[in-house]
Order: structure tokens, then C-alpha cells, then sequence
């Protein structure tokens, strides 16, 4: 004779295998992929490149130079009156200038293209700042320092870009 539990067990249909196809990997993957992406990897791959992207346009480049090249006083700063018609590069073409003529060492070492890239890293560096005719501009002479460092070491196959641009 048999138990209840045994009768209970006795009707109730085998579980086996199922050879319904479920999802493969191929479509595992791919709902992960989809749910991943957009919600974990894609804002740290965006996060990564505002971060790398603010380092790379905050850092300095720093070129070493002899202090021997850059043995003299200067002023804290050198102040432009801004002209009618004057853009910062011509106000850095001044500044450059004025600074030459306080630290002659300088004017018979930097030729046309180097002085044109000074104008240009003062250009980068001030980019905020506004040129109002009748305003003076004031351009610290470390930065001047820097250019002037950084133009002395340039190769010469920057200095050939840099021609392109005199003629």
C-alpha cells in the first residue's frame, strides 16, 4: 500500500529537459552590452575625456632652458595702450617688443618665426581677455619669459611651419 506523499509523487509529471531554445550568449551579451553601455561605460568613457581633455588644455608644457639664457630683471608686467584697429595679436606684438627693448639679450637670438610664435602663445594663453581702444593691456612678463624659452628651443621643422606664415 502506498502513503499519501508517495501517491503525490507518483502522479505529478517528471520534470526534464527543456529543448525550448532559450536565449544564447550571443543574446545575453548583447542585452548586456545594451544596459552597460549606456548607463556605466559610456558616462565614465565621457568623464574620462572631459578630464583628460581640461588636463591637456591646462597643463604647461614645460621645456627646460638654461636660467644662464634669462638673467635679468624685468617688471611684473608690461602694459599696452590698446590702439583704434588693434586686435591682441598687435597688442602682443607691442608687448613683445617693449619687453626686447628692456632685455636687449634677447632681440639678436629670435628671429621672425619665433617672435611670430610668441605672438601666438601670448594670443592662446590671453584668450580672455578683452581689447577695448583706449584700455591698457596688461601682459605678465613671465609669460613673456615662457614664450621666449619655449621660441628658443623650437626644431627647425617648426620653425619651417612658422615661415609659411611671414611670406
Amino acid at each position: 500500500m502506498m502513503t499519501k506523499k508517495e501517491e503525490d509523487f507518483k502522479y505529478q509529471p517528471m520534470l526534464g529537459p527543456e529543448f525550448e531554445p532559450g536565449p544564447g550568449w550571443g543574446k545575453k551579451f548583447s542585452s548586456w552590452f545594451k544596459s552597460v553601455i549606456p548607463k556605466r561605460l559610456f558616462p565614465l568613457i565621457a568623464v574620462l575625456f572631459l578630464v583628460l581633455g581640461l588636463y591637456s588644455f591646462l597643463s604647461v608644457v614645460n621645456i627646460p632652458y638654461n636660467d644662464s639664457q634669462l638673467s635679468y630683471q624685468s617688471a611684473e608686467f608690461i602694459s599696452i595702450l590698446v590702439q583704434p584697429s588693434d586686435g591682441f595679436i598687435k597688442v602682443a606684438r607691442r608687448a613683445l617688443d617693449q619687453f626686447l627693448v628692456q632685455n636687449e639679450t634677447f632681440a639678436d637670438k629670435l628671429g621672425p618665426e619665433q617672435k611670430l610664435f610668441i605672438e601666438q602663445y601670448l594670443y592662446d594663453k590671453n584668450r580672455q581677455v578683452s581689447v577695448i581702444v583706449g584700455q591698457e593691456v596688461k601682459i605678465l612678463a613671465t609669460d613673456l619669459e615662457e614664450a621666449i624659452a619655449s621660441a628658443l628651443v623650437l626644431p627647425e621643422h617648426t620653425l619651417a611651419r612658422w615661415r609659411e606664415y611671414l611670406k
